[in-house]
């Protein structure tokens, strides 16, 4: 029995558990549709609980999920390239990289950040205690 067996047989229905790697950050949970599941918006929630656009106040949960490599650019639904950013920022992120002029969501060291349209990250430290910060202890950029 996998570990991940065990949990859905003994604590399913009063649990709801996430891995998180090191670097990687959030496990995946593959899926092959446009939209994330629920618990790939629980995860994703989890992974960071504001909008990662620097100064942006706006809680995960009021949040949109958003395709760090556009789903119109063939970026999967997977946890390694989802974020919660807030509906503004989602329709204003430079989804082609090659047209960098308001800047763009990317996963660093398994942590959603912006980065200008010069390369630079720049985190959102308004509340910066999502999983990967309480987990490993580390401002992520």
């Amino acid at each position: 029995m996998t570990g991940a067996e065990y949990l859905a047989r003994f604590h399913g229905e009063d649990l709801e558990v996430a891995i998180f790697h090191p670097q990687a950050g959030a496990v995946n949970l593959y899926d092959t549709k446009r939209f994330a599941n629920t618990k790939q918006r629980d995860l994703a929630r989890a992974t960071l609980t504001t909008c990662p656009v620097p100064g942006c106040r706006h809680a995960a949960d009021h949040c949109e999920v958003h395709h760090v490599t556009a789903w119109s650019r063939d970026g999967q639904t997977n946890m390694d390239n989802l974020a919660v950013v807030c509906r503004y920022h989602n329709r204003t992120n430079d989804d082609d990289p090659d047209h960098k002029h308001r800047g763009r969501i990317e996963i660093r060291a398994g942590t959603p950040v912006w980065v200008s349209p010069r390369g630079r990250p720049a985190a959102n430290t308004t509340h910066q205690y999502g999983a990967m910060h309480l987990l490993f202890g580390k401002q992520r950029e």
